[in-house]
């Protein structure tokens, strides 16, 4: 499904991007996405915040509801603090090419 009409979200756009073959990637080439991209072919993301009922207790009876806090696992947490490292250094240097001198008129 080709959506170019209006606003389009990021994600829409990265799927009708891929879909025109616009972009080619190699077999472990993959872009580093914000939280709009998840879920997108060949993105990787940060691990979103989830319900952290498994650390807390066993499956509740379908009737009761959990209150247990919103979270991320320890091995998630290092990761989306690498995952910031790298693409916060990315976000630098791109800032930092578009606004050189070189492009200014």
């Amino acid at each position: 499904m080709l959506a170019f009409q209006g606003n389009n979200h990021d994600l829409h756009v990265w799927r009708d991007t891929l879909a025109l073959d616009r972009l080619q990637f190699h077999e472990k080439e993959w872009v580093m996405g914000d939280p709009a991209y998840w879920g997108g072919a060949k993105c990787i993301t940060k691990y979103p915040m989830k319900k952290m009922c498994p650390l807390f207790h066993r499956p509740l009876p379908p009737h009761l509801k959990c209150n247990c806090p919103k979270g991320r696992l320890p091995f998630e947490k290092t990761y989306n603090t690498i995952f910031d490292g790298y693409r916060g250094r990315v976000e630098k240097i791109f800032s930092q090419v578009l606004h050189h001198r070189a492009f200014k008129g």
